[in-house]
Parts: C-alpha cells; sequence; structure tokens
C-alpha cells in the first residue's frame, strides 16, 4: 500500500515532508517491533514507527478501508502514543509508591463511599495487626465500620461522624 496523501500532522509527527514520502510504502516508516498487527475494521493496534532521523517511537495505527470507482483504498490514522505512555507509566509508580506508603503505615486506612454505613471500598493491611481481620473481610461490607465501634462510643462518634458530613 503505497502513500497517496500526507498530512500536516503527520510530517510533523515522522519528520518527513508530503513530497518525499508520496508513492513510499507505508510499512517503510513501521518498524519490526510493533506489539499489534494492523486490521482494515478501524480498531486500533499498537505499533512501532520510524522517523526521518531514524528514532524510532510508540504509535497507535488505526486503517479504515473502502471502495471507490472500483478501487480499493485504505486511510492511515497514526497516533503518536509515546507521551500517553510516559504518563501510564509515572501514573503506575506513584500508584506503586501511594500503596506503599498507605500499605506500610502504623494504622488503619480505608476509602468508603459517602454517608452511614457506606460499604468499604479500600482498607489497608494494617487492619490485620490492629483487629485481626483480613482486608477482604471488610471491603464491600455496608455498616462494618460502624459495627465496630464500642457500644460506649457508638453513639458520640456518629453524632460526630454527622457533623463532619454536615459541614460548617
Amino acid at each position: 500500500d503505497l502513500i497517496v496523501s500526507w498530512n500536516p500532522a503527520a510530517a510533523r509527527i515522522f519528520g518527513i515532508a508530503e513530497a518525499e514520502v508520496l508513492g513510499t510504502p507505508l510499512h517503510d516508516l513501521l518498524t519490526d517491533d510493533g506489539v499489534g498487527r494492523p486490521t482494515h475494521d478501524g480498531e486500533p493496534v499498537r505499533i512501532a514507527c520510524r522517523r526521518a532521523d531514524g528514532s524510532d517511537f510508540p504509535a497507535e495505527l488505526s486503517i479504515a478501508s473502502y471502495e471507490d470507482a472500483g478501487r480499493s483504498w485504505h486511510t492511515a490514522f497514526i497516533r503518536d502514543i509515546t507521551e500517553r505512555l510516559a504518563t501510564e507509566t509515572r501514573a503506575a509508580e506513584n500508584e506503586s509508591r501511594y500503596r506503599d506508603l498507605i500499605e506500610h503505615l502504623p494504622g488503619v486506612i480505608y476509602r468508603a463511599k459517602v454517608g452511614r454505613w457506606a460499604p468499604i471500598l479500600y482498607i489497608s493491611p494494617h487492619i490485620r495487626a490492629l483487629l485481626g481481620y483480613e482486608p477482604e473481610e471488610w471491603i464491600g461490607i455496608a455498616g462494618i465500620w460502624e459495627e465496630h465501634i464500642h457500644p460506649a462510643d457508638l453513639e458520640r462518634v456518629l453524632a460526630e461522624d454527622d457533623a463532619e458530613t454536615a459541614g460548617p
């Protein structure tokens, strides 16, 4: 499949002017390091591409095919995903650091939906040392936090919780 049209975004991404690339096979711009194999149904696949300066970059490729005047045509949409992958990597690293911090604090950290008797969405592993429960025993259970407040403290704690959620 030869390149018959080249837009300014492609020229910027690849560093190749339209006049230099017309008539070139698309596969000349791809490397063998790609993860996916392009299909012609428009679904994006991850590939690796090569710029004019010889540097490679990760990309997503979608190909749409159509017929016009008895000829088959293919439109390739190539998107540089370098920044997205870097952002995903940073997010995963931050999540790992956050989880490491939360899971090693000498207290129980939890996240729940808003409202009394709301189910626990996350609870740190330190609940094992403090209360003898596995985190999985608390996750998804509505009212479990309230059930573990000492009966002598329950009314006061729930009143404080109500005041806190009501705001100033």
